[in-house]
């Protein structure tokens, strides 16, 4: 179970709406009023003074009618011992306690049974306690956060891959499918979630608490993140028509809403911020001469080639025999005509236009040694990162498909580039045959497609807009989120994306015109600009470069994770089992978020 918080914490902050697409219909709920003969109403759920709440005044009232043996067990026997007594009516307070100001209490609630709300306390930890609702928060975001998983396989693969891929069936209850444990034995996935949303409360009190006794507090962006988790779920529940506090109770049951969710959200943020603060303090203590001996046990590891690459495909015949011989002739005569870079690039672009024509196209830019190794070979890789290689060196390899043939244009060496950061809005148009005018065109949906000219000036529009405002990084973030195509690097996307932003930009991953920009020497941060790129415009705004050149960044954030996984695997020592609780009671809040999640896999 150590370290799983790490995954988990990611999961948590956009896993409703993650599985929102996995919800089960949304019940209609109606509650049932009996007038009884003695004149008390509404027993049955728990408004005994028949005042449309739960309240002190129900159980006062609960309590007189059981003392004068007014009411029935049927009525009013909410811990199921057959007759009606004060255990039922300190039942009935403290379920109105802890529940909204509605006429409702399930008779076959499990907590009400064991004399719980949702809001009663049920477990501490590291000075921090927990709800009995927030334990069914937790559990369900666990249990989801697998079943999402396994939902992904099948629906992209096919019925049964999510099963196969993950171990986890989310068709079926998780105490009818069981895992190993660390000691061999079976244990069901019912009972290892348990476990680990004990684990994890113990690790998000430890690490929020460490974090706001270090002074660490939550900054502008944090809270609009908050803000931003709150909107998607607003906009999740208006999608199926209920509110959010309703969309809420449907995933996680009783007690949790906006706000008790916002707070847990917070403290997600804190831990969060505890596990970045010792990383960096760990990062800052790693010396130049601890990075130079990993660099020095194992070079290839870290150093980078730029290499031009020609390729000859090879055919495969009906008989079992191919052109494999002809391809290498076809390869040595190609090796044979190149003088140096400009030459490959030229005569590759003659001897295969369709996919050479473009400078870009053989050209394999600061490459790493598993690159190569997995793309054309481990020999290939070998040659090209030895040290005698030079500038200009070339070399036939062959594989099973291609016969390639490899020119040097730098040889391996340490990356000492200090690797950019930018953020931008991607606005894309159409430039096919149909939208060839200035003004665009309307489709046969009605819909107004730009053209290009006006896609650039929109853009030009949306960079006016930023250049009015205060002109900070964080605002040009907010425009993002609003305007960009690029799901991708905005938090609205799924994918851990944030305020198109794109950190440490490496060469040779991203179109040229977008790398060019980003890699320009002058650029200052707060540079901004309208690069040009196959996939529409880019609004450009430049963060900065990395302080370190990338192979030595790459090592300091390499033995900084290893120390950190270190340092918070030694905490696990210190904080796990510190969790104070009653079985009892958390077997009332386990059998709470069982019931909330049993519409998954029912």
């Amino acid at each position: 179970m150590k370290r799983f918080f790490r995954v988990f914490l990611i999961a948590v902050l956009s896993l409703t709406l993650a599985v929102s697409s996995m919800l089960p219909a949304f019940a209609s709920e109606s509650g049932t009023t009996a007038k009884t003969e003695e004149g008390v109403t509404n027993t049955g759920t728990g408004d005994v003074d028949s005042d449309g709440a739960l309240s002190a005044a129900d159980a006062r009232a609960l309590a007189k009618e059981a003392q004068s043996g007014k009411i029935s067990a049927e009525q009013g026997d909410y811990n199921m011992d057959g007759k009606v007594d004060l255990a039922d009516a300190k039942i009935l307070l403290r379920a109105a306690a802890g529940t909204e100001p509605t006429a409702s209490l399930d008779l076959s609630d499990p907590l009400s049974k064991n004399g719980l709300g949702v809001n009663d306390r049920i477990l501490f930890a590291n000075g921090s306690s927990f709800s009995a609702a927030e334990y069914s928060y937790y559990y369900s975001a666990l249990y989801m956060s697998y079943a999402q998983q396994a939902y992904y396989y099948d629906y992209y693969y096919g019925e049964g891959y999510g099963a196969m891929l993950t171990g986890f069936d989310y068709r079926v209850s998780p105490e009818e499918q069981y895992l190993s444990a660390a000691d061999g034995s079976q244990i069901s996935y019912a009972e290892y979630f348990r476990e680990l949303t004990v684990a994890t409360m113990e690790q998000y009190s430890y690490y929020a608490g460490q974090a706001k006794a270090m002074g660490l507090t939550l900054t502008e962006d944090d809270l609009a993140l908050v803000k931003e988790n709150l909107a998607s779920i607003d906009e999740a529940a208006a999608s199926y028509g209920v509110s959010t506090d309703e969309f809420l109770l449907q995933q996680y049951g009783e007690g949790i809403n906006s706000y008790v969710l916002s707070e847990v959200i917070k403290d997600q943020l804190f831990a969060q911020k505890y596990q970045d603060k010792i990383s960096e303090d760990l990062a800052q203590k790693i010396t130049d001469e601890e990075i130079e001996a990993v660099y020095n046990e194992d070079p290839e590891e870290y150093n980078r080639v730029t290499l031009r690459a020609m390729r000859f495909s090879i055919s495969q015949n009906e008989d079992g025999s191919s052109d494999a011989e002809q391809q290498q002739a076809a390869a040595a005569d190609f090796m044979s005509k190149v003088t140096d870079e400009a030459s490959f690039v030229k005569i590759a672009a003659e001897t295969d236009p369709e996919n050479f024509s473009e400078d870009i196209n053989s050209l394999e830019e600061d490459a790493d040694y598993n690159t190569i190794s997995q793309n054309i070979g481990e020999d290939a890789a070998d040659w090209a990162f030895s040290s005698d290689r030079k500038t200009g060196d070339m070399q036939i390899f062959s594989t099973g498909m291609y016969v390639y043939v490899l020119f040097v244009c730098e040889p391996a060496a340490r990356n000492e580039e200090h690797l950019p950061s930018v953020r931008h809005i991607l606005v894309t148009f159409d430039d096919s045959e149909e939208v060839t005018s200035e003004e665009g065109v309307t489709n046969l949906s009605g819909e107004r497609v730009l053209s290009k000219a006006e896609t650039y000036k929109l853009c030009e529009d949306y960079l006016k807009e930023f250049k009015r405002g205060d002109r900070t990084e964080e605002s040009f973030a907010a425009l993002a989120e609003k305007y960009s195509e690029d799901t991708a690097s905005l938090s609205s996307g799924g994918q851990g994306g944030e305020g198109g932003l794109y950190t440490q930009i490496p060469r040779g991953q991203y179109v040229k015109p977008f790398e060019d920009w980003a890699y320009d020497e002058s650029r200052q941060v707060g540079d901004t600009g309208i690069v040009e790129t196959e996939y529409g415009y880019h609004i450009m705004y430049f963060c900065g470069r990395e302080d370190e050149p990338e192979w030595k960044a790459t090592i300091r954030a390499e033995l900084a994770s290893e120390e950190t996984e270190e340092y918070l695997s030694d905490l696990d020592e210190k904080y796990a089992g510190t969790a104070v609780y009653s079985s009892e009671d958390t077997d009332a809040a386990y059998d709470f978020a069982m019931q909330s999640i049993s519409g998954y896999f029912a």
